[in-house]
């Protein structure tokens, strides 16, 4: 009786442990099945604009030096100072296979009340660095130096326009600090995207407009825009005639941070496989050939982890700025 009981335990161990076996398989086999289908990355900006640019060539980069072994495609979802994209994405809660791209109106229009969720609705990917942006004026125009915005502005408080991406965006950011800075008065014209904004100007709807490095360069070649300066520590290679704001006596050095993020509570492995395909992207050789170095993005790369730190300390930073500039009422 005894031998047969032992029989039994043996038989019912090996079940148990092939019972065992089989589920670590699965869980095996669950662990590593992302990505088994087409992911979208979200641009929450007209097609044309800087953030499709930057959306457009990561996708392309990553599917054909294959970082994933799914495909990445992008859509378009303008809107709202980013708040319809924002909505779009949060909406896909726990599903790894929707992402976006985002610029600082991920932390400002919640920030402003114009959205229903705010930054902790997602899970920081990536933050790629920072794009330098120019002020632009047309040809022609009576602004041909900084001087000359500033001399005009005061003389006509509140007549001068600029135009830019969003109430409260980089973009925004950018004028009004510049405007502080210099101590002139002018009006922000806000635009769904960068691509109408700089529309406005070549066709002598505003007076200046806030153009993103990766956007300005045909225009500047054929001369519909001139740039009046830019916000950075030094000039830039890609444009070198083109005067730092410090040259023209002010202080101003301003970035605008790009990333990639997911919808919350996304699985962990999912998590940790997207960042190491956009940690590829960003450290790969196309990406610093054909964006960092075309474009003059400042590269400054940080995932994960690092990432969300970065913009959890960003958005103090901004919330400041826009309670200092009487966007948030104290």
């Amino acid at each position: 009786m005894k031998k047969v009981i032992s029989v039994l335990l043996l038989a019912l161990l090996c079940v148990v442990s092939v019972v065992g076996c089989q589920t670590e398989k699965k869980k095996e086999a669950k662990k590593t099945d992302f990505p088994n289908k087409e992911i979208e990355i979200v641009v929450p900006f007209a097609a044309g604009g800087g953030s499709s640019i930057t959306g457009q060539l990561a996708a392309q980069i990553i599917n054909e030096e294959k970082y994933l072994p799914a495909r990445m495609r992008v859509i378009n979802k303008p809107g709202g100072n980013m708040a319809i994209g924002m909505a779009y994405t949060a909406t896909k809660n726990r599903d790894p296979y929707t992402l976006l791209l985002y610029t600082p109106l991920i932390l400002t229009t919640p920030l402003l009340g114009d959205a229903g969720v705010n930054k902790d609705a997602f899970t920081q990917i990536a933050v790629f660095g920072y794009q330098l942006s120019l002020l632009c004026a047309k040809p022609g125009s009576q602004f041909k130096t900084l001087a000359d915005v500033v001399n005009y502005a005061k003389a006509n408080p509140g007549k001068l326009s600029i135009s830019g991406a969003g109430k409260g965006g980089g973009q925004h950011l950018y004028a009004e600090i510049l405007a502080k800075k210099a101590g002139f008065k002018y009006n922000f014209v806000p635009f769904a995207g960068s691509a109408e904004a700089t529309a406005a100007l070549l066709g002598g709807h505003v007076d200046l407009a806030v153009i993103h490095l990766n956007e300005v360069g045909s225009f500047l070649e054929a001369n519909k825009v001139i740039a009046l300066g830019i916000a950075s520590k030094e000039r830039i290679s890609i444009v070198p005639n083109v005067p730092t704001f410090i040259e023209q006596g002010y202080n101003f050095v301003y970035g605008m941070p790009r990333g990639i993020v997911a919808p919350a509570d996304i699985p962990e492995d999912a998590r940790q496989i997207l960042g190491a395909a956009f940690k590829k992207l960003c450290e790969s050789e196309r990406w610093k050939k054909e964006y960092i170095n075309k474009y003059a993005f400042t590269a400054d790369p940080l995932y994960l982890d690092d990432a969300k730190k970065y913009i959890d300390e960003q958005d103090k930073i901004y919330k400041e700025i826009l309670t200092e500039i009487g966007l948030i009422k104290k």
